[in-house]
């Protein structure tokens, strides 16, 4: 039978009820919440204690709509307080979903905070791999692979840090269409924020980072320059971006354009590099920054 959905919910500021009420009680607010848990799921899925006060629970009925919805009502009922020795006791969750066999749904979507690590996330579905819908995602050393008709990430809100030699990619199946594609294999909404420290980005047929009303910032403002550890490579532009744009590191390649948008800022002392480097054939437009 195939995974549905993968949702881990972790219980916020767990040690501030140890401080203030011990850890017997801390104690028994887990057995009170993972009973609730174990009991509001049923015979929909499974229920797992990772660690501490993170729980996962595992459906092979649910899409991302009901294990979305019934995510909501658990953290609503949790955050109008659960009776403990005559004590109300308000619990805030974070909560991270992954998905699979969803067709037009993301395989990952994220609206709390967490990092992933040394792992691989795959989809072939009509929708993006990871949507980014509030919070804070980290990626560390993480491949990122869209196969479908969508981005690698798409960041709605919140913030994303792409670190640890990352390699995200996005290309086409034959229904794709070019204009969907042409999105980005990174797209940043308004509001939303990214910063890539140490990654490679390939769009094979759309853009590198598409930022509509976002932050984008790649490397880190230090002094120094180095231009192997972030690289941007597209067959559209490189990096599209329409609002703020911070360049510190890296190398970007676009074969329309390197940038097209404005530079919001970079490192100090320090002017741009144009140039033009031989892919497969293809002439793409090079930028980079060097020290003056």
């Amino acid at each position: 039978m195939d995974l549905s959905s993968l949702s881990l919910s972790e219980i916020n500021h767990f040690s501030e009820f140890n401080e203030v009420y011990g850890y017997h009680f801390g104690n028994k607010i887990i057995q009170a919440f993972s009973r609730y848990l174990y009991e509001y799921v049923g015979n929909d899925g499974s229920v797992y204690r990772l660690d501490g006060t993170k729980f996962a629970v595992i459906s092979y009925s649910f899409n991302t709509q009901e294990a979305t919805r019934r995510y909501n009502m658990l953290r609503h009922h949790f955050r109008k307080g659960i009776d403990i020795e005559g004590k109300n006791i308000v619990i805030d969750l974070d909560n991270h979903t992954l998905t699979a066999n969803s067709g037009s749904k993301a395989l990952f979507e994220n609206s709390g905070n967490i990092t992933i690590k040394n792992g691989t996330l795959n989809s072939s579905n009509a929708a993006s791999t990871i949507n980014n819908n509030a919070g804070y995602l980290k990626l560390d050393n993480v491949t990122v692979n869209s196969h479908g008709d969508k981005q690698s990430i798409y960041i709605a809100a919140g913030t994303v840090e792409i670190t640890g030699n990352s390699y995200l990619s996005s290309d086409t199946s034959g229904k794709s269409s070019l204009g969907v594609l042409a999105r980005g294999t990174v797209h940043v909404m308004s509001g939303a924020e990214v910063i890539i420290k140490s990654a490679t980005i390939i769009g094979t047929q759309g853009n590198g980072i598409s930022n509509e009303g976002g932050i984008v910032t790649l490397g880190v403002k230090d002094g120094t320059i180095d231009n192997t550890s972030i690289i941007i490579q597209a067959k559209r532009e490189g990096i599209e971006t329409t609002s703020t744009f911070n360049f510190y590191d890296g190398i970007i390649k676009g074969y329309v354009e390197a940038i097209d948008g404005t530079i919001t800022d970079q490192e100090d002392n320090s002017h741009t590099v144009d140039g033009t480097e031989v892919i497969d054939t293809d002439t793409y437009k090079t930028k980079y920054l060097e020290l003056d």
